[in-house]
């Protein structure tokens, strides 16, 4: 760096005579929060927050024309297991192995453990079981892939291990989704999903919702640190599975089991924060406003919908128009 240092100053000079007055400072200044109160401010990020997850049912809705709601399912858990380094390799598995085709090789005598053995050895990651689990079981993975009878297509994936913590490795992402994969291949994933729902509309619904979610996932043969934590089951609630449960009941006419789902979905409290989170509450909002979007899932999702709609690309003058169209609509 030190011997490049005098060749990069005179480039970036010529750069700034170049385009000078082009550049545009934007400051950690938002128009849009400020002088909001609380209420306006909660009544705007759930008007967001309803249009990001209306976006991402059209979004399931699109694909449901080349798929099923089992299969819908089966996507959405495996991108959502994947990890942020691996959700595109967990997708592909589950593009390359079907639903359909779990349904059938259960029927066909397939067994939990070949089911990971095509998982696993079909994607090229039995090169890279973490130490602790191939301690602690028997398994020969490419014996049992070698071994299974129904299918021996493997996919070329690049997995993403640097610097990844143990419970998120793939292979242990994939024994933390293999239990509820597998135990509904007896019946169907959507039938799984829906049950979580089959609760009263009442007060303490979202807990009762919770704690079902947290049993779909209890069989994980895994030591307890290994398992899929609070903060991803969240993850794979608000992405995933009130979206798909949302999109069923209005495709098949359940109001009530719709309704629901909303209702879930905007009462459902703030999840982890990530770095979108962090980044525009240290940055643009007061320590009420920061407090407020911690609350509740819906307004940290509206926060995500102002940043990708506008922040990302500042398109500043857009954002404070939508402002202003919201707030005369209430």
């Amino acid at each position: 760096i030190l011997e490049l240092k005098h060749f990069l100053d005179e480039d970036i000079t010529k750069l700034i005579k170049k385009y000078k007055g082009d550049f545009d400072h934007h400051p950690d200044f938002c128009p849009f929060f400020a002088g909001m109160d609380d209420q306006t401010t909660a009544l705007i990020l759930i008007q967001l927050g309803t249009l990001r997850m209306e976006k991402k049912i059209k979004r399931f809705s699109a694909e449901l024309f080349f798929s099923d709601f089992n299969q819908l399912l089966y996507q959405g858990i495996m991108e959502a297991a994947g990890y942020s380094k691996n959700n595109y390799n967990f997708l592909q598995l589950a593009i390359q192995y079907p639903y359909v085709d779990l349904l059938r090789w259960k029927k066909e005598g397939m067994s939990y453990d070949e089911l990971l053995s095509i998982w696993i050895y079909g994607s090229g990651l039995d090169r890279y079981i973490p130490r602790a689990i191939c301690e602690g079981s028997d398994k020969d993975w490419v014996s049992l892939f070698d071994n299974q009878k129904f299918t021996k297509e493997r996919i070329s994936l690049n997995w993403q291990l640097f610097r990844i913590r143990p419970a998120n490795h793939p292979v242990v992402r994939l024994m933390q989704v293999a239990g509820l994969l597998y135990r509904s291949l007896d019946d169907s994933l959507l039938n799984e999903i829906i049950n979580i729902f089959a609760i009263p509309m009442k007060s303490d619904m979202i807990k009762e919702v919770k704690k079902n979610v947290a049993k779909l996932f209890a069989d994980q043969t895994l030591p307890r640190f290994y398992r899929m934590g609070e903060n991803r089951l969240d993850i794979i609630m608000i992405n995933v599975l009130i979206p798909v449960i949302i999109l069923f009941g209005e495709k098949m006419g359940y109001q009530e089991l719709r309704d629901k789902g909303w209702k879930i979905y905007r009462q459902y409290r703030g999840l982890s924060a990530n770095f979108i989170d962090e980044m525009i509450g240290k940055k643009y909002l007061n320590f009420p406003q920061r407090d407020l979007i911690r609350k509740k899932a819906v307004y940290q999702q509206g926060i995500l919908k102002i940043y990708n709609d506008y922040c990302r690309y500042h398109n500043c003058d857009f954002c404070e128009t939508n402002k202003k169209n919201m707030i005369l609509s209430m």
